[in-house]
């Protein structure tokens, strides 16, 4: 029997408590989050020669409290405790600190991937290991240490515009970390020789259709499964028809809903900020949104939560009808162009050309809300235009006919301040576990709703959300 397995076995002989959830500061369960080791001195009555004790203490977490039995012969008694109490007990205040540093804000977030593991039946480490797509901002530790714990992660490629320089210490050391750009990907010797000579099947977990173009033109005999997370990623897979390899998206789930509308909060906050720096107010500026769809139509209506009417263009006209019945101001896109102080970008399909730049009125400030690459067509831009650094973050681009500032030289503005979604996060991150579990060991749960790309059924939805 395990040390963990003995101390369960222990506090249900003494106390008849059961369903004990188990707090663990490590992947392995095994390893307890305290050894104490003491001197105990010779016994002459018990003949029992000195010795070093040594107690592995587990944490437990129980959610609600049972009826206790006390076994006599174990235990006189017992006692809860309030936990700062603990802080004056001789046996705990060497590990209070320990306890609380545990029982942080993460705990939630933690117990969160742990009861999805356990409730979803997720062990895929026997046969497969993943690659892994993920922007490094404090959210994402949980997640890749979920990830990692379920399918091991043979390669970690942070996305470049999104990356928090603390978390990413704290990240090299457990992960085979590759610095590389989506368009580099194809070219890559490095992951080329990785994803050949695996021993395992591989899962990629994708943010942006990274691997669009690599499962089109190499032989991925090892990639089984993508679970791609965006909607633009959505979009650049949604072509792509590989025989061995099958495409699941979160981008549409419902479960995603809830993220995207965050994100054009945190868009707003974001771009908010750096105009004040600038010198700006938002609410004395005209404010136009390229594109209507979820996080397009959550900026329009923050916007309007801030008393602004908005311009509004989509190349969709039933988006356009429902910004209309949002009180948005439907345009052409070249009357947006022409009037507003401020665009946000938010079609993940190049919105902008040159041809767009040279209509733009002069001053305007351009945020996005995802990588350049995806919402703007550079061919031609820094050819045209002077390019300058205004203020941090903030880049004036600028010829004999117009200027504008491009934030981020068009990169997504909310990473300056981590694109903070609180726990919703987690939501989609989940789901994309869940996923590739359903598809490696043919669980069901996996419907197709459009093209070639897969979706986790409702059923599944409802069961994380609950969970969550």
């Amino acid at each position: 029997m395990s040390l963990l397995e003995t101390a369960k076995r222990e506090i249900y002989e003494e106390t008849k408590l059961k369903d004990l959830e188990l707090v663990s500061i490590s992947s392995d369960k095994e390893v307890p989050f305290d050894i104490n080791t003491h001197y105990i001195p010779e016994n002459l009555k018990d003949n029992m020669p000195a010795h070093y004790h040594h107690d592995f203490r587990y944490l437990f977490i129980i959610d609600r409290i049972e009826d206790i039995t006390i076994d006599t012969k174990e235990s006189k008694g017992y006692k809860w405790f309030d936990i700062n109490e603990l802080e004056n007990n001789v046996d705990f205040k060497d590990i209070i600190d320990k306890i609380y540093n545990i029982l942080n804000s993460n705990l939630k977030i933690r117990r969160y991937y742990s009861k999805i593991i356990e409730e979803f039946d997720i062990n895929l480490k026997d046969d497969y290991e993943s690659i892994v797509i993920s922007h490094i901002i404090p959210d994402c530790l949980e997640y890749l240490d979920s990830l990692n714990l379920i399918c091991p992660i043979k390669m970690l490629i942070p996305k470049p515009n999104s990356i928090n320089e603390e978390i990413y210490k704290k990240i090299e050391k457990k992960y085979k970390i590759k610095k590389i750009k989506r368009e580099e990907i194809l070219y890559d010797k490095e992951l080329d020789e990785q994803i050949k000579n695996s021993n395992k099947k591989l899962i990629i977990f994708d943010i942006g259709g990274y691997f669009a173009d690599f499962i089109k033109y190499k032989n991925c005999k090892n990639i089984h499964y993508i679970i791609e997370d965006t909607e633009n990623g959505y979009q650049k897979y949604e072509d792509v028809h590989v025989n061995n390899i099958k495409i699941l998206s979160v981008a549409r789930s419902v479960l995603k809903e809830n993220e995207d509308y965050l994100v054009g909060e945190s868009v707003l906050f974001s771009s908010d900020t750096i105009l004040r720096e600038m010198g700006k107010v938002i609410e004395y500026m005209n404010c136009g949104v390229i594109g209507y769809g979820k996080i397009g139509s959550s900026i329009a209506s923050h916007l309007l939560q801030k008393g602004i009417k908005t311009k509004v263009y989509d190349i969709n006209p039933i988006k356009q009808i429902q910004a209309f019945n949002k009180m948005c101001d439907i345009a052409k896109k070249d009357r947006l162009l022409k009037e507003s102080d401020v665009i946000f970008l938010a079609t993940g399909n190049q919105s902008l050309n040159i041809n767009d730049f040279r209509k733009i009125k002069k001053g305007t400030y351009i945020f996005s809300v995802t990588s350049s690459d995806d919402e703007i067509d550079n061919l031609y831009l820094e050819s045209e235009y002077k390019v300058s650094l205004e203020h941090k973050h903030v880049y004036k681009y600028e010829n004999r006919r117009n200027y504008f500032y491009l934030v981020r030289k068009g990169n997504a503005v909310n990473f300056i301040h981590n694109a903070v979604m609180d726990n919703f996060i987690h939501l989609v991150r989940s789901e994309m576990l869940v996923a590739a579990s359903l598809l490696a060991n043919n669980k069901g749960g996996i419907e197709r709703k459009e093209s070639n790309i897969l979706e986790t059924d409702i059923d599944k939805k409802k069961k994380i959300a609950k969970i969550w």
